[in-house]
């Protein structure tokens, strides 16, 4: 599980009362392919776990097969996100000021 995220921006500010700061955010993750111990009818689970969950079709969670991982051998699960983001200020009197964020 690898992780890496950068963030970066720039302060433009061309007149006293006027401001853009662009900024990009970047996060690229590797997560865990680990989703959990199926639930199977009661009749076949070996030894079901009882006030964990309920369920009103018959299932249940076994003991024996708790800590069996059932996912692919190759499974990859990861994200890449780019997140840009823009924030303007303008002021045109010491009592008004607009800001807008994108």
């Amino acid at each position: 599980m690898a992780i890496w995220s950068a963030t970066a921006s720039v302060l433009w500010k061309p007149l006293e009362n006027f401001s853009v700061k662009l900024g990009l955010d970047f996060l690229d993750d590797y997560m865990s392919p680990y989703y959990g111990t199926p639930l199977v009818p009661i009749s076949y689970a070996r030894s079901p776990m009882t006030g964990v969950i309920s369920s009103s079709t018959g299932l249940a969670l076994d003991q024996v097969m708790r800590f069996n991982n059932y996912n692919v051998g190759d499974a990859l699960l990861s994200t890449t996100q780019f997140m840009p983001t823009a924030h303007v200020v303008y002021k045109p009197t010491s009592e008004i000021t607009f800001t807008d964020d994108v």
